[in-house]
């Protein structure tokens, strides 16, 4: 079957007669579609602050290239994808400016803006084609918009990047290019802001470091932390960062939610700052995604749910303006979305990319530069 549906190169109508033929004319045609969709190659995208990575079995990018964020030997954006000579990748991760991936055999390759060391390469030089990083037995990496952070499979956290905020958590506020090692064990899951850090324990505990000038550490006070501070918000299963506010999402499904709002990205239907967890009633909710100054919800019945600064189209609501209480956007069928500082970019369950919000670098991919304010599907 996995072999038909690849000479066919994904010819839905042969693969129907195919599937019809053998059980019969009774079949959906949306569960043949399901079932062909299921052999295709798993699709991740990372959005950085104006660019996308599509990463399938190849890697696709588009968007804004000044500092060679997205890996092609060259400074000119892109408005549409564009393949990648980079192969064996399993994951992408992009923080403003700058693209780290990780291989199927666990090595690291960088590329893009360099300015704080960012790339972890021992030098502070930009690069435009991917290089190699020396970090071996990484199973994960965070990027914040100038800071990375690396974790092993041994669990050990590596740092490196801009620190001007502690962003890092090693007790000083000294920029690292290289990799460094943080004391901070039985971590599971870390969580990068623009200039902040959150980690999530095997045992559930939250700590936090890093840029707190919004409230956006959750602490209660708006003092900066360069070493780790524990925060008491117990049985948290997901956080997520914007580039200045936290939502956390519990085992229960409660949403908390904590910094800054100035844009309504809190969701509490005003727009003041809060520097400690608040409530945000919304029932039903399985996955949250922080885009630089908005927020959308995904339910377990694949509602979306959209709230926070849309002066760019990035709610997908067919208008600019903003919102300080979450709104219902009408798009179906929706498994995953990813949001960039101002564009956001939604996956389905057939594999269909839908993209909309500010496109004024082509980081939407549609083949020109105007913003989108309703979502746009993309032809990949």
């Amino acid at each position: 079957m996995r072999q038909l549906i690849k000479s066919s190169a994904y010819n839905i109508f042969v693969i129907t007669n195919y599937l019809r033929d053998t059980f019969g004319d009774h079949v959906p045609y949306e569960i043949i579609k399901l079932i062909i969709m299921s052999t295709y190659p798993k699709i991740k995208i990372s959005c950085g602050f104006n660019y996308t990575c599509l990463l399938m079995d190849e890697i696709y990018v588009w968007g804004r290239n000044n500092f060679g964020q997205l890996g092609l030997g060259h400074n000119q954006n892109q408005n549409s994808p564009l393949k990648l000579n980079l192969s064996n990748i399993k994951n992408i991760i992009c923080g403003y400016c700058h693209t780290i991936a990780l291989t199927n055999s666990n090595e690291v390759w960088g590329w893009g803006h360099n300015n704080f060391g960012q790339l972890g390469l021992g030098h502070n030089q930009n690069q435009n084609s991917p290089q190699k990083l020396n970090l071996p037995n990484i199973k994960n990496i965070i990027c914040g918009g100038y800071h990375t952070i690396a974790l092993t499979n041994s669990n050990e956290i590596w740092v490196w990047g801009l620190n001007n905020y502690g962003q890092l958590g090693l007790g000083h506020n000294q920029d690292q290019n290289s990799p460094l090692k943080l004391n901070l064990p039985n971590i599971k899951h870390i969580i990068c802001g623009g200039a902040y850090t959150i980690a999530l324990t095997n045992l559930n505990e939250v700590w936090v470091w890093g840029c707190n000038n919004l409230g956006q550490l959750g602490l209660g006070h708006n003092q900066d932390q360069n070493s780790p501070l524990k925060l008491n918000l117990p049985n948290i299963r997901q956080i997520i960062c914007g580039s200045h506010h936290t939502i956390a999402l519990t085992n229960l499904n409660e949403v908390w939610i904590w910094g800054y709002n100035y844009e309504g990205q809190l969701g509490l239907g005003h727009n003041q700052n809060q520097n400690s967890p608040q409530r945000l009633n919304l029932p039903n909710i399985k996955h949250i995604i922080c885009g630089g100054f908005y927020t959308i919800a995904l339910t377990n019945s694949n509602e979306i749910w959209v709230w926070g600064n849309n002066n760019l189209g990035q709610l997908g609501l067919g208008h600019n303006q903003n919102q300080n209480s979450p709104l219902k956007l009408n798009l179906s069928n929706i498994k995953n979305i990813i949001c960039g500082c101002y564009h956001t970019i939604a996956l389905t369950n057939l594999n269909e990319v839908w993209v909309w919000g500010c496109n004024n670098e082509g980081q939407l991919g549609l083949e020109h530069n105007q913003n989108q304010n309703l979502p746009q599907k993309l032809i990949y």
